[in-house]
Formats: structure tokens, C-alpha cells, sequence
């Protein structure tokens, strides 16, 4: 069921979370209202989908900052932030850091807001990136097994 905002069109693509966006252009910067109703979508589906934008390196950017003050991804082992440093990678389903389970930035004491990702050349198979939401593992989790783990912390890590 897609939704009509004054400005966007949202429609869910999954139960759980995601959810595309149709209405905005990122090769341009977004008002105030635009950016109002995003960042609303963004809180309800928790992963947005913006098809078809060939966007440039410095409009990803710039997109990005309207969620904050964006970080080069943590596993490239550099402290260097800017847009000439948004890592580009690989989507084959060979490549490793690609093809199996991982979270972004979870390992982070101050972990941002979201993550991004730029699909420049997508593969003709392969390249999946799947979304999972830890809220909707937790609500469905029984009354016992929440109690049990209530009050324990975890500790994440980029390290093999």
C-alpha cells in the first residue's frame, strides 16, 4: 500500500522493515519539509529504497549529512571521513565481506543513526543486501526469553 506524503510516495516492500521511496530527486538538496517527511518514512520502515538515482559521490554525501554527521566505514581501517573516502566495494556474490551476515557500524561506542549504501553497478545476480530489525526480533522473542536477557549487554567488534 503506497502512502502519498505532500512530496514523496512511500510503499512497503517488506513486514518487518523497508519501504521505496518515490517523489524525490537526491541529485538535488532537499527542503526542509522533504527532508521532514523522509526522515518521518525513515522512522516508521527503518530502510529506504530510492531507485533508479544516478547520483555522484558528492551527492551521496550530502544526502547523508541530512541524517547526521556521516562516517567512512569502520572496516577500511582508516579515521579519514570525506566524500573522496566513501568506500566502493565489490557486491559479487564471491566477495566476502558481501556474502555473509554482518551489521554496519554496530562496533562504534556512539553507532550513527543509519548506514548508506550506493549501488553503482549492481551485479546480474547476487550482490543481496538484506535488512534486519533488531526491534522486531525482540518483540517477537517470549515474555521468559526477554526477561532472561533484559539487563545483559553485548559487546560487537569488527575483529575475525
Amino acid at each position: 500500500m503506497t502512502v502519498a506524503y505532500k512530496y514523496i510516495e512511500v510503499s512497503p516492500v517488506a513486514g518487518a522493515l523497508g519501504a521505496e521511496v518515490a517523489g524525490v530527486d537526491l541529485t538535488e538538496s532537499l527542503g526542509n519539509e522533504v527532508f521532514s517527511e523522509l526522515h518521518d518514512a525513515f522512522m516508521e520502515h527503518l530502510v529506504l529504497f530510492f531507485r533508479g538515482q544516478d547520483i555522484s559521490t558528492d551527492q551521496y554525501w550530502r544526502f547523508m549529512e541530512y541524517f547526521g554527521q556521516p562516517h567512512k566505514e569502520e572496516s577500511t581501517g582508516s579515521d579519514d571521513d570525506g566524500p573522496d573516502d566513501v568506500q566502493t566495494g565489490d557486491l559479487s556474490a564471491t566477495r566476502y565481506a558481501t556474502a555473509v551476515w554482518h551489521a554496519d557500524t554496530t562496533s562504534l561506542a556512539m553507532p550513527p543513526i543509519a548506514t548508506a549504501l550506493r549501488a553503482v553497478v549492481v551485479p546480474p545476480f547476487g550482490g543481496d543486501t538484506c535488512w534486519a530489525s533488531a526491534t522486531a526480533a525482540w518483540d517477537a522473542l517470549p515474555e521468559p526469553m526477554k526477561g532472561m536477557l533484559d539487563g545483559l549487554t553485548s559487546v560487537h567488534s569488527i575483529q575475525d
